[in-house]
C-alpha cells in the first residue's frame, strides 16, 4: 500500500479533508463532483456509528464481525477508528 500511496497515480494522500476533496475533483477532470461539506457530513455520520455498540451501519457491523475472528483481527483489518482524527494518519482516496 505504501508504494501505491507514494507512486500510484490513482492514490491521493492528504492530511486535510478539503485538500483531499480538491485533489479528488482534479483527478476526476476538474469538475467539482464532490463538495467538502457533503463528504465531511458522511464521514462524521460514519464516525459517530463507532460509538454505538448496536450500530446499524453495515460497514461498521462487517468490520466488527471480521475482527471477531483472530486471523482477520491480526492481519486483515485495522482497529476501528474515526477517519477524521489526525492521530490516525493521513486521509487516503483511491480512484
Amino acid at each position: 500500500v505504501k508504494a501505491f500511496m507514494e507512486k500510484g497515480e490513482d492514490f491521493i494522500v492528504e492530511a486535510d479533508l478539503s485538500k483531499l476533496v480538491a485533489r479528488m475533483n482534479a483527478l476526476a477532470g476538474g469538475e467539482p463532483l464532490l463538495d467538502v461539506a457533503g463528504v465531511e457530513r458522511e464521514i462524521r455520520a460514519r464516525d459517530m456509528q463507532l460509538d454505538n455498540p448496536f450500530s446499524k451501519d453495515m460497514q461498521i457491523t462487517a468490520l466488527r464481525g471480521a475482527r471477531a475472528y483472530l486471523g482477520d483481527r491480526l492481519i486483515r483489518t485495522a482497529k476501528p477508528h474515526k477517519l477524521l482524527d489526525p492521530a490516525n494518519g493521513p486521509l487516503i482516496a483511491v480512484r
